[in-house]
């Protein structure tokens, strides 16, 4: 669409490799043993993922190999040059750490039987791959000098290479024709690579066939060999037919066709690699039979389940014996899906679950709109670095290196992430997935709406908008600013701020709200320090530490990297509400400069060092300690006493759920307000004193400039007032508690725009306005009041605060 397509396999390598080149690998918690054992025939890509993921469920699994060790072919078909006999053992051992045991020289039909595995075993799952090569149908095929390429490549990956000649001719053009041309080559010999059809028709990857030519392998198209001719019985030369391309077979690519014309050509050494199929020479015996008959299709594979990989009683299949000659990652594919069916059958659970509902903007990416990418721009795909020609010549050096982390990041970076960030959450997927829509069912005209992605943390994408007017209503009834509603009617109907108007330039108070009861992906949060990508991640519940109210949150994370911050599930105290600061703000703390720890600090000794009330009380002691023990002054600017400091009417979340009247008093943060609204639409009363301009004061049942011009109908009413510690004056603070000592069912909520304020009074560390110093250490969020020629600056990362501290209901939390 853009550019040329990411190099995912090598971006994967990139980080498998750095892992195994570590210290230290991640090994998956293994869950609580099942007291269930199932058998797995086949140490390859599909049996060892299978294996892997069962022991990792908690099953007790064994495999049973043919051969001496694992691998299957990744270990005896693809080439050391391509992948290092090293690197499959440390990987093996890795996903066998989870009490996975492997049987060697194990055969199916000799040694092991379907019938005994069936009983002894909770389930069996049969993996075996495609290592029985396919004759080359030309006349003299078998004399000396004509050999099978699976059977070639397996033999010099067992360190008994057949001899070859110095002129080789590969028949074939997949991957393994391509592997046994390159690994003929690496023996000394002139390698010519003989195929039907052209370049294009080649089911071999392309960087492979490239690979082979950059090393010297001859490329010969549209040619067959029809006979083998002997010199004294062995191969001498070859008759090959000159072919045509006909219509297209049922492969899709176009059918080769004799001309008739021949042509003889010299060689000493011919390998058929034109294909291979699975060794069932077990299936007919009476000893691998089961109580119900398992089927084999016409190419001997398993017919089995294509969605679930049952074949019939306990027993599942899967890779190359279930849908033939394939690839690893096919077979790994087919593993997977294997063990999570397996399990589901063990549990007697139904194994078929629906395929989730994906919407596609088309089926074909040659069909998509190329403009709608116009602005991202262009960058050159990485190659990962490789031996030179000089090299790798003669020997089985590993040819493809891997990325440094400095070439992955940049190759990650032009990932476009088109990927819907909602898509393990989105009802409309849900819902489309239980009741299995169809996308092209009712199509129609598809409109293309622009993405608006000017407002600094929110991303609007009508395209995925079902205009149910969550957001409409949320913004509303319950936040106050009204900036969204319908524009047009009908089909051509979107949801937005008034006259088209951008998100930034309206009224919105960026509490996302909005995001949060969106159920779909027309909403989404931006992240300014983090490149977001619909991954998984990880949660941990906490209180939030961006204000005094201390709201329960959910951070979710992706390594120490904070991605996203929710409310958390089901909490009384703040319900599924948060505000700016709690979702958003902590994106634009400076985190240029942080110490681990204070003793590595130097700094002169007339240094002042001010204190923040975002610091939990053992950071407080610490610090203290530190500057008692460095001789430094320590002080605080940004606390402002409150006569709630000295009072008892402090009110808590309880007193605010069950007040009958609610009195804000001056700008208030927005968790709070959303929250009064919930308790006014039960029926109390609310009250708006000295608010600046905010559309929140439609709500208001009653609104006055001053507190001091309030008309009070009821003195003994369940009454809270709340006012914000740092922007209330202190005449409007006296007002206030003059009032309430009229009030004897009255409380106060003081909110404080720092967590820990009431815990850093109990310090009694001077206070001061301002601040003139030579040096200055600053902790936290930085005064505007400071001046200093130098300032050491040491900022708390968002929602990474240990210990205790006191909120603003005079609760202490640990954090």
């Amino acid at each position: 669409l853009v550019d040329e397509p990411i190099a995912i396999r090598q971006l994967k390598r990139s980080a498998g490799d750095f892992e195994l080149n570590g210290d230290w690998f991640y090994v998956h918690d293994k869950k609580p043993g099942k007291d269930k054992k199932v058998a797995i025939i086949g140490a390859g890509p599909a049996g060892l993922t299978c294996g892997y993921y069962l022991s990792t469920d908690g099953y007790d699994v064994d495999i049973y190999e043919s051969l001496p060790q694992a691998g299957g072919w990744l270990r005896y078909g693809i080439p050391e040059y391509r992948l290092p006999k090293a690197i499959l053992d440390r990987e093996i051992e890795i996903m066998c750490k989870n009490g996975m045991q492997i049987h060697y020289n194990m055969t199916m039909g000799k040694d092991i039987f379907l019938a005994d595995l069936s009983k002894d075993y909770d389930a069996v799952f049969i993996g075996i791959g495609a290592q029985l090569a396919s004759p080359m149908r030309a006349k003299n095929a078998d004399i000396e000098g004509c050999l099978l390429g699976v059977d070639y490549l397996r033999a010099v990956a067992l360190g008994q290479a057949p001899k070859i000649g110095k002129k080789v001719a590969i028949v074939g053009a997949g991957d393994v024709a391509i592997d046994c041309a390159r690994t003929a080559l690496r023996s000394g010999a002139d390698v010519t690579l003989l195929y039907r059809r052209t370049r294009k028709e080649m089911p071999a990857e392309d960087y492979e066939v490239d690979s082979a030519k950059n090393e010297g392998v001859k490329l010969q198209f549209l040619v067959n060999p029809i006979e083998m001719i002997d010199k004294d019985g062995k191969l001498d030369t070859v008759i090959i037919e000159k072919m045509k391309l006909g219509e297209p077979d049922d492969s899709g690519r176009r059918r080769p066709e004799p001309t008739g014309e021949t042509y003889t050509e010299q060689f000493d050494t011919i390998i058929a690699a034109i294909s291979q199929k699975i060794d069932v020479s077990w299936y007919s015996d009476e000893r691998n039979k089961v109580e119900h008959k398992l089927k084999l299709t016409k190419w001997s594979t398993a017919e089995a389940d294509d969605v679930t990989m049952h074949w019939n009683d306990n027993i599942f299949a899967g890779g190359d014996f279930r849908i033939g000659p394939a690839t690893a990652i096919e077979a790994v594919a087919d593993g997977k899906i294997a063990a999570i069916s397996i399990d589901r059958y063990l549990k007697g659970e139904m194994m078929a679950v629906k395929p989730l509902f994906n919407s596609r903007k088309s089926d074909k990416i040659e069909d998509m709109d190329i403009e709608e990418f116009s602005e991202i721009p262009r960058k050159d795909r990485l190659k990962a670095r490789e031996l030179s020609l000089e090299e790798r010549k003669l020997n089985y050096k590993e040819v493809e290196l891997t990325f440094d982390q400095v070439d992955a990041s940049k190759e990650a970076d032009r990932c476009l992430e088109c990927g819907c960030m909602v898509n393990t959450s989105c009802s409309l997927r849900k819902y489309s997935t239980e009741y299995e829509a169809d996308q092209k069912h009712y199509s129609g005209e598809l409109t293309k709406h622009p993405i608006d992605d000017t407002h600094p943390f929110i991303l609007r994408d009508a395209n995925k908008c079902i205009n149910c007017g969550r957001c409409i209503r949320i913004c509303a009834e319950v936040q106050g600013p009204a900036v969204l509603g319908y524009i047009y009617r009908g089909f051509a109907s979107v949801v937005g701020p008034e006259f088209g108007e951008k998100l930034e330039d309206t009224a919105c108070t960026t509490c996302g709200k909005c995001i949060e009861v969106c159920p779909t992906g027309a909403l989404l949060p931006k992240t300014k320090n983090y490149k977001v990508n619909p991954s998984y991640f990880t949660s941990r519940d906490t209180r939030c530490t961006e204000c005094g109210v201390a709201c329960y949150v959910s951070i979710h994370e992706e390594g120490e990297t904070v991605l996203r911050v929710d409310p958390q599930e089901n909490n009384d105290y703040n319900g599924k509400d948060i505000c700016y600061k709690g979702r958003f703000e902590w994106q634009n703390e400076d985190l240029q400069y942080t110490a681990e720890n204070l003793s590595e600090l130097k700094v002169p000794d007339d240094t002042c060092m001010l204190i923040s009330p975002k610091m939990s009380n053992e950071m407080i002691t610490e610090a203290l300690e530190y500057a008692n023990s460095n001789k430094l002054k320590a002080m605080c600017t940004e606390v402002v006493s409150d006569p709630s400091d000295k009072r008892n009417e402090i009110a808590g979340m309880d007193d605010l759920n069950n007040a009958k009247v609610l009195v804000i008093v001056g700008a208030l943060n927005q968790m709070l307000k959303a929250k009064i609204r919930l308790v006014q639409l039960k029926g109390a009363r609310l009250i708006i004193v000295n608010n600046p301009e905010d559309r929140f004061n439609r709500f208001a049942d009653e609104s006055y400039a001053k507190i001091e011009q309030m008309k009070i109908e009821n003195k003994d009413a369940k009454t809270v007032f709340i006012y914000n510690r740092e922007a209330s004056s202190s005449e409007t603070k006296n007002a206030v508690w003059k009032l309430i000592d009229t009030m004897p069912n009255a409380k106060v909520w003081v909110n404080s725009d720092y967590l820990n304020t009431r815990g850093l009074l109990s310090f009694d560390i001077p206070m001061a306005e301002a601040l003139t110093s030579d040096n200055a250490i600053i902790f936290g969020a930085t005064p505007h009041n400071v001046e200093a020629k130098k300032i050491y600056r040491l900022p708390l990362k968002a929602f990474n605060i240990k210990g205790t501290v006191v909120s603003d209901t005079g609760e202490e939390l640990k954090l």
